[in-house]
């Protein structure tokens, strides 16, 4: 969505409405303006680079666990836009972060570019019950699994 963060929650969670009612499940959840608001705000928490990025960051430590002879940063200039889809009552969501690799020295040229890819799948019955009053913000970054793809060059 263009138009910063307001515009992200109000596309998802409009997309999110849409959704359920092509489904016919809006009449069965109580979906309120409130809900779907915070619903789009999880998403997005889901993605942002705090939360994917450090995920995939872990992945990326993993197989270069060499801190004494390389240093791995994010190049976010090069980071594509996060992505949300709601389609047939599940939530897409993809976000791509990239690494450089380099000497621990910092010197020379990158070593290796690592491109990863955070993504998730969410049924909107889920969404609905974590978007609920009084669930914890903390439960995607603790309860969530979501593949990281990796590819380097």
């Amino acid at each position: 969505a263009q138009g910063g963060y307001d515009a992200a929650i109000e596309a998802i969670a409009v997309a999110v409405q849409r959704s359920e009612e092509d489904e016919g499940a809006r009449k069965l959840r109580n979906w309120s303006q409130e809900r779907l608001e915070r619903a789009a705000q999880l998403l997005l928490s889901v993605l942002n680079r705090t939360s994917s990025g450090f995920a995939a960051f872990e992945q990326v430590l993993q197989i270069f666990d060499c801190q004494d002879v390389v240093i791995i940063s994010p190049d976010s200039a090069a980071a594509k836009p996060l992505e949300v889809a709601i389609i047939g009552g599940v939530a897409l969501g993809r976000a791509h972060t990239r690494y450089i690799v380099r000497r621990s020295d910092g010197g020379g040229d990158p070593l290796a570019t690592v491109d990863t890819s955070f993504t998730f799948e969410l049924s909107t019955v889920q969404l609905w019950k974590v978007a609920g009053e009084g669930n914890d913000a903390a439960w995607i970054t603790e309860n969530f699994v979501a593949p990281i793809l990796l590819q380097w060059a």
